[in-house]
């Protein structure tokens, strides 16, 4: 590397964390403050104070990124000490300081709101600097994922209610197309026609948006219980060919007999059906889809493949992400990114995984790996027929 692209460290900025110390000890605030003045990798601009009241106003006028708290002041004492703060303080993680050493004490602290708790007597600098970075970084994250649940509650709740008026405009529609409300000319019916499917595509991300949120949350409880596999990829495939003109072959040569997965049936039901309508809808249109299923490793390999338009590798990585939506002007951009990470969801709560790979030689496929029952995972049998087309 070269001197011209070399970061020189001592022009990189250190973080800085701004601590808020309650204690009535002036002589221990004064050793904290030395303690953590030797810290090199990070700056600590400590504010102390005495009381509750002058904690209340500090915390007003700046909020800290933590509270240093001593549980014994003059006017409150022990635990009732830190719930005070806890009104005071929502949005600030606390660090608990006291003298008693008292393995109980401090896993009540922690029951009522407290990030770490530290026994005076045994701080070091080592101690108290990692105990303070961890219970910033901790909050910063109990923050996010809080963010994240609000998100979730917020697009369920606007996916529901859109369901309603949405639902019933499709029906209208529907009535409107079948002429039940008077004739139509042929550019009505056509511009009708155009209203509905828009309809049914807003419908559908809206189901997977309800989807998403029941199996992200776990309000969709799984009833999980032994499958034979091919028969439900059997089902699925036959329901899509009889509403599709595409041809599917199914590959079980090397699939032992009675093989069975634990799993829910609705919900791999889904899953197959996702990964079947991406092959389609991505495919050539002239190649039949081929699933292919084999044991590998005590776990269920199901392969999807087509031969239609291949991805980058990059984009291989990132297809099951949530609203994902590939590349702009290039071939492969998914409508939403849902359904895909929808069906590694699904994937993840039966213990498997979903990996894509997508070559011009070899086409897309997109392999599903899940746990086989143990006893017989390892049970050899006489292959059934090799193939057959639906």
């Amino acid at each position: 590397m070269s001197s011209e692209n070399k970061i020189d460290a001592s022009t990189v900025p250190l973080p800085v964390i701004k601590v808020l110390m309650i204690d009535d000890d002036p002589y221990y605030c004064r050793f904290t403050k030395e303690l953590l003045s030797r810290q090199e990798n990070c700056l600590f601009e400590i504010s102390t104070v005495h009381t509750m009241d002058e904690a209340t106003d500090a915390i007003e006028l700046e909020p800290p990124h933590i509270v240093v708290l001593d549980l014994n002041l003059r006017e409150t004492q022990g635990l009732s000490t830190l719930d005070k703060l806890g009104d005071l303080a929502i949005s600030c993680p606390i660090l608990v300081l006291t003298g008693i050493d008292s393995e109980s004490l401090g896993l009540e602290a922690l029951s009522r709101g407290a990030q770490d708790y530290l026994v005076k007597q045994f701080i070091t600098k080592d101690s108290l600097v990692r105990s303070i970075r961890y219970a910033v970084e901790r909050h910063k994250s109990e923050e996010q994922r809080l963010r994240m649940a609000a998100i979730q509650d917020f697009t369920a709740m606007l996916a529901h209610d859109l369901k309603v008026p949405v639902l019933g405009s499709e029906k209208v529609l529907e009535a409107l197309l079948a002429k039940q409300l008077g004739d139509l000319n042929e550019t009505q019916l056509s511009v009708l026609q155009s209203l509905r499917d828009s309809t049914q595509k807003q419908l559908q991300l809206i189901n997977k948006l309800l989807e998403i949120y029941k199996y992200e949350t776990n309000a969709l409880k799984l009833v999980l219980r032994p499958l034979e596999p091919l028969k439900l990829l059997t089902k699925c495939v036959r329901q899509i060919t009889n509403n599709l003109n595409v041809e599917i072959q199914i590959d079980r040569a090397n699939l032992p007999a009675n093989l069975s997965i634990v799993g829910d049936p609705e919900a791999l039901e889904q899953l197959f059906a996702n990964l079947l309508d991406n092959a389609i809808k991505y495919g050539d249109g002239l190649s039949p889809i081929t699933i292919k299923l084999h044991n590998a490793q005590d776990k269920l390999s199901i392969d999807f493949h087509n031969t239609g338009p291949t991805l980058p590798e990059g984009i291989q990585k990132t297809l099951f992400r949530k609203f994902w939506q590939g590349i702009p002007g290039k071939t492969y951009v998914a409508n939403t990114g849902l359904g895909l990470y929808l069906c590694h969801r699904i994937a993840q709560l039966h213990s498997g995984n979903l990996t894509c790979k997508s070559s011009e030689e070899e086409g897309t496929t997109l392999s599903l790996k899940i746990p086989v029952v143990k006893e017989q995972a390892t049970k050899a049998s006489a292959p059934k027929e090799s193939r057959e087309s639906i």
